[in-house]
């Protein structure tokens, strides 16, 4: 079962939703032949939480709901997942204080990944409320190491940028240039503002 989660797992995170939701629902189809409770619960979680997400990116909400509604939270972990993957919706529908409402639990999450990325969600939603000290202050906690998050480091360097504060916008445009050659054009702005 934990073989099924992996590749169903990975080919959400390739973006291959098609391949995903196979996986997904065969892992569903698997859970009947386990002996272990606790496995069979982790396994229909992981699987509900796939497809709610390949729903969402679909743009079938009602599909999704359910989907999240038939997750049975056993762990710290899975609330923090559903959580997460709520807050998304919320986001999308620019319903941004309750998705920060949503998030807020993982910020004290045991996974550093899950806090952070919590963090920068949080903070990019604060930016587009209009709460610019307040996200700036929450994108900068890692400095001089960029936000975990591209969004985070985009924001951030957004940031900087209208503040004049050309040299930390284009470390970060810079940093985020060497994976996304176009993010290199604003670094190159930035540089020419304060040489």
């Amino acid at each position: 079962l934990y073989a099924l989660t992996d590749l169903a797992n990975l080919y959400l995170k390739l973006d291959l939703i098609d391949e995903a939701q196979v996986y997904y629902l065969e892992l569903i189809d698997e859970v009947k032949y386990s002996n272990s409770p606790r496995k069979k619960v982790d396994s229909l979680n992981a699987a509900y939480l796939g497809l709610a997400k390949i729903s969402f990116r679909r743009g079938d909400i009602k599909k999704f709901n359910e989907y999240l509604n038939k997750i049975n939270p056993l762990t710290k972990k899975d609330i923090e997942q559903k959580a997460d993957t709520l807050a998304n919706l919320l986001f999308y529908q620019e319903k941004y204080d309750e998705a920060i409402l949503k998030l807020q639990g993982s910020l004290h999450s045991d996974i550093n990944f899950i806090r952070e990325l919590a963090q920068d969600k949080i903070a990019i939603m604060k930016f587009i409320n209009g709460d610019i000290k307040s996200s700036k202050l929450e994108l900068s906690r890692n400095y001089p190491e960029r936000p975990l998050t591209k969004g985070g480091s985009v924001t951030l360097a957004h940031i900087y940028k209208n503040e004049k504060n050309y040299k930390e916008a284009y470390n970060l445009y810079f940093s985020l240039g060497i994976n996304e050659p176009e993010y290199l054009v604003e670094a190159l702005k930035c540089a020419m503002e304060y040489d």
